[in-house]
């Protein structure tokens, strides 16, 4: 995926799923020399190449029953 594509999501809760069938969940910090900043839910910030993510999706948020 490209850098534009991937800049898109930033600032918003993702599922990232990568070409070699891994799955990452968080925020996108930041783009920059193809490589994204994803911070997952332990708070650890997770460098992912643009070219190996093959689809993002934003996360839908859990609501609130009662």
């Amino acid at each position: 995926m490209d850098e534009d594509n991937v800049r898109r999501f930033k600032g918003i809760k993702v599922k990232i799923f990568l070409n070699n069938h891994r799955m990452y969940t968080g925020f996108i910090l930041s783009v920059k020399d193809g490589t994204a900043i994803i911070k997952d839910k332990y708070d650890l910030e997770i460098p992912i190449s643009c070219s190996m993510i093959g689809l993002i999706e934003p996360c839908r948020e859990a609501e609130d029953e009662g």
